[in-house]
């Protein structure tokens, strides 16, 4: 697997675990915010059609320029993003805070998945990342 492989499955596992905390808490955070749960409904409704829309984007962009670049912006959006739905004082930047964080994933998400691939050929990396 090698010290690139370790690497990225231990920083994969950091990062889907902060990202869990943020899906987890999600809900109550919109609750303080006086969602109602049709609002609530409708935020991460959003937030799963900007999701495919940010796979749309990896899968467009492609490996042209490389992983480097789309996985630096993509982790740069996701924190970004999780900012915005940690401190949000308001419906607004809670619900741009969604909608950003689900696009951002599901665009770094394919570039992790190749990457872990490209570092370990028999799937072990990819598997214990999804």
């Amino acid at each position: 697997m090698g010290r690139a492989g370790v690497l990225l499955a231990v920083a994969g596992v950091a990062v889907a675990a902060g990202q869990g905390a943020v899906w987890s808490f999600s809900g109550r955070i919109a609750t303080s915010l006086a969602f109602s749960p049709a609002a609530i409904a409708t935020t991460f409704g959003a937030a799963t059609m900007a999701g495919t829309l940010g796979a749309g984007l990896a899968a467009w962009i492609g490996l042209e320029r490389g992983r480097f670049a789309p996985l630096a912006l993509g982790y740069v959006g996701i924190l970004a993003a999780i900012a915005l739905i940690t401190t949000a004082p308001t419906a607004i930047r809670f619900m741009t805070g969604q909608v950003l964080f689900a696009l951002f994933y599901f665009f770094v998400s394919p570039y992790v998945m190749g990457l872990a691939a490209e570092l370990d050929r028999s799937g072990r990396i990819a598997s214990g990342l999804s």
